[in-house]
C-alpha cells in the first residue's frame, strides 16, 4: 500500500509541552499550527494497541445498548510517553504490513507533517510506516541517580558521571524487553502502583490501602487481589511482586503533578510518565518494574480503565484501582490477553476474567476461558492436541475420548488429567478451537457463565497470538455440538459429552461416522504369572454411566491389609478395568464394591458389572445391587 509521509518546510522549532513541565530533550519537535504543532521530522517508536474498558462510567454503547470498549492505536517513544494516532488511513489496518504489526513489539515511523495536539497525533488520513524490529543494541538507557535501580534491566549506578551497566545488558541491551515478551505469563513479575495527585484532584485512597488491594498483606484473610488470583490460577507459574526502591513504599509511589485533571487522561498520563522519569532518574518507567499501574484522580476521564497490549502500562479511573477484577482484566491485556467475545460482542463471554469486570472487592473469583488458558501456558502438561482429518497425516491424534478436568483440579505433571483440548484446523492461518471444563470450584468458583459445563471457544491461528476469543458453545451432560464441514473435510466434527453427570465429564471429539481409536485408556497388560506359592486375584469392573459413584476394595482379612482399591471419582464412565494381584496362597480375602447412589452398576444407567477371579476360578460376579456387594474367599490359617 502507499505509505503517506508529510513534508514541511520551516525553520521554527519548538517543543511540545503538553501544558506540563516536561523533559525537553526527549520531546517531539514541531512548529506551531492552528490546532496543535506540526511534526517537523520523522518520529519512530513502538506500535501499541490500547483497550479502553467501560464499566460503571459507560461512555459508549453499541446498537443493542451493550457496553462497548474503545480501541486505539498508538506510538510509544523511548521515554515511555504515548501518543494516540488519529485519522489514520482506514486501509492501514487491513494492509499486509498493518495486520502483521504486533502491539508492544512492532516498530513504526510517523512521517513529518503530522499534527500533534496534547496526547494525540493526527495523521490526516495518512498511515505510519512499518519498520522492521531491529535486533541491534540500543535498548532503553538514560542517566540514573546515585542509588541502584532494580528492574527488568538489571542494576545501574552513577559513578563519577559515568553510566555503568551490568554484564548482561552490555551483551544485549534489549534483552530486558525480550525476556518479558517471550514469557509474559510465566515467572516473577514486578509491579509498581502509582498514586496520582493532580493540581485539583487526587486518587481517593491511601498508599497503604492501594498496596493491600493490589498485593494483599500475605494473610489468609486477604480479599482477592491481583497477586493472589493470578498466583492461584497459574499454580504459582505467574507471581507478581512489589517493585522495590528507596522512593517506593510497599510497591506504591505517590506522584504529584502541577497539571489539572481537566486537561484529560492523555496529558495527565504523559505528565505522570515524565514525573516518574525525573524523580527516579530513569529514561522510562518500564525500567522500574515489569508492570506499572497509574491510579488517576476521579474526573480525569469517564472510563473504567485501560491497558496496552503486550506492554507495561495500565491506567485506572480512581477507585477502579481497588477492584480486583478490573486489575486482573487490565493487567491481563498487558500479558497479551484480548477480550472474550460471544456473538462477536466484547465482554459477553463471562466464563472467565477477560469478559465483564465486576464491582465486588472480593470477587467473583474466576480464571480464564479455554482459549486464553492455552495461551497462558499454565496447563501445557495437561493439554491434548488433535488434528481431525479424513486421512490422518501420520503424526498426532485425530480425535479424543476421555475425561476433562477443570483448572481447579489441574495437577502439574499429571498428563492423565486433561484440562484443555486444542482442536487444530490443519489449514494455515485458520482458527483453532479449545474445549475445556468450566468447573466452578476454588479459584474458579465465581465463574459467571457456563458453570460446570464443557465450554468451546476459538481464537485466531494457533491461539498463541494476542487475539480476541469467541465463545462457541456450552455443553451440559449428554450435550453435543457439531462443526459442519470441518476444515473442508466435508464432514461434521462432533464434540459430545457422553456422561450424564456434570462432574468430570467424559468427552468424545471425532469426525462424524468415524471411530475414535488410539486415545482410549491403554489396554490392561496380560495377567502376570505369579511365582512361588502366590496366586493371582483378578478384579474386573465395567462401570456404568455414573462412574463417579463407584468404588471397590480388596482386603486380606487375616491381617487387615489392603491389597488394592479404586476410590470414588477415579474411574471413567462406561469403561472396563482389570487389575491383577499376586497374593500368598494362604489367607482369606474380602472384595467389596460400593455405589454411593445406591443403584448398583446395572441396569438403569448402563450395563455395568464386576467379577473376581481367584487362581483362575470366578469367586464373585454381578452388577445388580444397591449400595454395597461383598464376597469372601480363601481362609485364614
Amino acid at each position: 500500500m502507499l505509505i503517506t509521509k508529510f513534508i514541511l518546510s520551516t525553520t521554527l522549532l519548538g517543543f511540545i509541552s503538553n501544558y506540563a513541565a516536561v523533559d525537553a530533550s526527549s520531546s517531539i519537535r514541531g512548529t506551531s499550527a492552528v490546532h496543535g504543532r506540526i511534526l517537523e521530522k520523522d518520529q519512530s517508536g513502538t506500535f501499541l494497541e490500547e483497550e479502553i474498558d467501560n464499566g460503571d462510567y459507560v461512555a459508549e454503547k453499541d446498537a443493542s445498548g451493550k457496553k462497548k470498549p474503545q480501541h486505539t492505536i498508538n506510538i510509544e517513544l523511548e521515554n515511555g510517553r504515548i501518543y494516540t494516532l488519529e485519522n489514520v488511513d482506514p486501509m492501514f489496518t487491513e494492509s499486509k504490513s498493518g495486520k502483521g504489526l504486533k502491539s508492544g513489539r512492532g516498530k513504526i515511523t510517523i512521517g513529518q507533517g503530522a499534527i500533534i495536539s496534547g496526547g494525540s497525533i493526527d495523521l490526516q488520513g495518512g498511515a505510519p510506516e512499518v519498520i522492521e524490529e531491529e535486533e541491534e543494541a540500543g535498548g532503553k538507557s538514560g542517566k540514573h541517580g546515585e542509588e541502584e535501580v532494580k528492574g527488568k534491566s538489571g542494576k545501574y549506578r552513577n559513578d563519577g558521571g559515568r553510566h555503568l551497566e551490568d554484564d548482561a545488558q552490555k551483551r544485549n541491551p534489549i534483552e530486558l524487553d525480550r525476556s518479558f515478551y517471550d514469557s509474559p505469563t510465566l515467572g516473577e513479575k514486578t509491579v509498581l502502583a502509582i498514586r496520582v495527585e493532580a493540581r485539583d484532584g487526587a486518587y481517593s485512597d491511601t498508599e497503604e490501602h492501594l498496596s493491600q488491594r493490589v498485593f494483599g498483606t500475605g494473610s489468609s484473610d486477604d480479599d482477592m487481589n491481583l497477586v493472589s488470583q493470578y498466583k492461584a490460577c497459574s499454580y504459582n507459574k505467574l507471581n507478581f511482586v512489589k517493585a522495590t526502591h528507596r522512593l517506593v513504599s510497599n510497591g506504591v509511589k505517590t506522584i504529584k503533578l502541577t497539571e489539572s485533571i481537566t486537561q484529560g487522561r492523555e496529558i495527565v498520563r504523559n505528565a505522570i510518565t515524565v514525573k516518574i522519569n525525573q524523580e527516579f532518574r530513569v529514561s522510562s518507567p518500564s525500567l522500574l518494574a515489569d508492570h506499572v499501574i497509574y491510579c488517576l484522580p476521579k474526573g480525569t476521564w469517564n472510563n473504567t480503565a485501560s491497558a496496552y497490549v503486550n506492554h507495561w502500562l495500565s491506567v485506572y479511573n480512581d477507585h477502579n484501582c481497588n477492584i480486583p477484577t478490573v486489575l486482573l482484566h487490565e493487567v491481563g491485556h498487558n500479558l497479551g490477553f484480548r477480550h472474550s467475545r460471544d456473538g462477536g460482542v466484547d465482554y459477553e463471554d463471562r466464563t472467565g476474567l477477560m469478559g465483564y469486570t465486576y464491582s465486588g472487592l472480593n470477587g467473583p473469583r474466576m480464571c480464564l476461558n479455554g482459549a486464553k488458558s492455552y495461551q497462558s501456558g499454565w496447563y501445557h502438561d495437561a493439554t491434548k492436541t488433535i488434528t481431525p482429518m479424513i486421512t490422518p497425516a501420520g503424526n498426532g491424534n485425530t480425535c479424543f475420548i476421555g475425561r476433562l478436568y477443570g483448572v481447579a483440579e489441574y495437577e502439574a505433571g499429571n498428563s492423565d488429567k486433561t484440562v484443555i483440548i486444542k482442536i487444530n484446523d490443519y489449514r494455515e492461518g485458520k482458527d483453532s478451537y479449545f474445549v475445556a471444563f468450566n468447573r466452578a470450584l476454588r479459584m474458579n468458583y465465581g465463574t459467571q457463565e457456563g458453570r460446570n459445563s464443557v465450554i468451546i471457544t476459538k481464537a485466531r491461528g494457533e491461539g498463541e497470538n494476542a487475539s480476541p476469543s469467541e465463545l462457541i458453545a456450552k455443553l451440559n451432560p449428554l450435550g453435543k455440538f457439531a462443526f459442519r464441514n470441518f476444515a473442508g473435510t466435508g464432514k461434521k466434527l462432533v464434540v459430545e459429552v457422553v456422561s450424564r453427570r456434570a462432574r468430570f465429564p467424559e468427552v468424545r471429539i471425532q469426525l462424524a461416522g468415524e471411530q475414535c481409536e488410539g486415545t482410549f485408556p491403554p489396554t490392561p497388560s496380560p495377567k502376570p504369572a505369579c511365582i512361588g506359592n502366590k496366586k493371582a486375584i483378578q478384579v474386573n469392573v465395567r462401570t456404568d454411566e455414573y462412574s463417579d459413584e463407584t468404588s471397590w476394595s480388596l482386603t486380606h482379612t487375616c491381617s487387615g491389609t489392603l491389597v488394592g482399591k479404586a476410590d470414588i471419582d477415579t474411574l471413567s464412565s462406561s469403561r472396563s478395568y482389570s487389575n491383577v494381584y499376586c497374593v500368598h496362597d494362604v489367607g482369606e480375602y474380602r472384595f467389596t464394591i460400593e455405589d454411593s447412589y445406591s443403584d448398583g452398576l446395572c441396569c438403569h444407567w448402563g450395563s455395568g458389572s464386576y467379577s473376581v477371579e481367584y487362581d483362575g476360578a470366578v469367586v464373585a460376579a454381578g452388577g445388580r445391587f444397591r449400595d454395597t456387594a461383598s464376597a469372601f474367599f480363601g481362609s485364614c490359617p
